[in-house]
């Protein structure tokens, strides 16, 4: 059965984007929540676990992908984006963390034929490398600062090994077509007739007319909130403009700007 996927705009506000970009990687670490996490998808939950992380020195999420022992799987971080899970690790590895302790709960079947669907998903779109490697988090911390018994000794078995994740995941590829997680298609790019003319414009909080309008829907298009359609750059626009350029590696500002329209096209 194809898993069931939750975006994380449906349990988020902060964006997916946040962590810079990183090129296809080889090793898929695999952590748990260590808590009493639910059996299956909880917004509330999910809004908490992000809200403890972003307290010490995180941005947002600190995972690619979060499953569930009922094989449901939420968005974290976009794929390609570098995560905050594995120490010394953040910049060429994938994250999937699976909600719960592990130390006591043994991991159903959906919960692993889920982090191995991701993985499919993720060869097969190029963001991992075929001959990927699977490891618990605990492989790749031992004998270090960031030391850890992740993802505790009863998910940490099902990571290498005859049913495994590792083992699932080169089965379904290896027999494709492979189960794939049912992804919500992407949302249509918006892209007004008159965005070539206003890309030579540069848009400032105060300015208003039909170029902030076609800034505003472009934002939108590419996942940022800039609030009402209405033409006028305000606060939230300013916002969404802050959050693009951030995301994209430009310099902060707030004005939409020729590398701001760049970022957008």
């Amino acid at each position: 059965m194809a898993t069931v996927f939750h975006p994380k705009s449906t349990w988020s506000t902060v964006s997916a984007r946040l962590g810079g970009n990183m090129g296809i990687v080889e090793e898929v670490i695999v952590h748990h929540t260590a808590d009493n996490g639910p059996d299956s998808f909880d917004a509330a939950y999910l809004a908490n676990v992000e809200r403890y992380q972003m307290r010490g020195d995180l941005n947002s999420f600190a995972y690619t992908r979060i499953a569930f022992q009922s094989g449901e799987v939420a968005g974290g971080r976009d794929w390609g984006t570098k995560t905050g899970a594995t120490g010394g690790h953040n910049d060429h590895t994938v994250a999937i963390v699976a909600a719960g302790n592990y130390m006591d709960r043994v991991p159903t079947d959906a919960l692993i034929d889920a982090i191995a669907d991701e993985i499919v998903w993720g060869v097969l779109n190029g963001f991992i490398a075929r001959n990927f490697r699977v490891y618990g988090h605990g492989e790749h911390t031992a004998g270090t600062q960031w030391a850890s018994a992740c993802p505790g000794t009863n998910l940490q078995a099902r990571v290498h090994g005859f049913g495994s994740i590792e083992a699932i995941a080169n089965y379904k590829l290896d027999t494709l077509p492979a189960i794939v997680p049912s992804l919500p298609p992407p949302p249509p790019v918006h892209q007004p007739r008159c965005v070539n003319v206003c890309a030579n414009r540069t848009l400032r909080r105060g300015n208003s007319g039909v170029c902030v309008r076609t800034l505003q829907n472009m934002l939108r298009a590419k996942g940022f909130n800039p609030g009402a359609t209405d033409g006028k750059f305000g606060t939230g626009t300013y916002n969404a403009v802050k959050c693009l350029q951030g995301s994209a590696g430009l310099a902060v500002d707030g004005v939409a700007g020729p590398a701001t329209w760049g970022a957008l096209n």
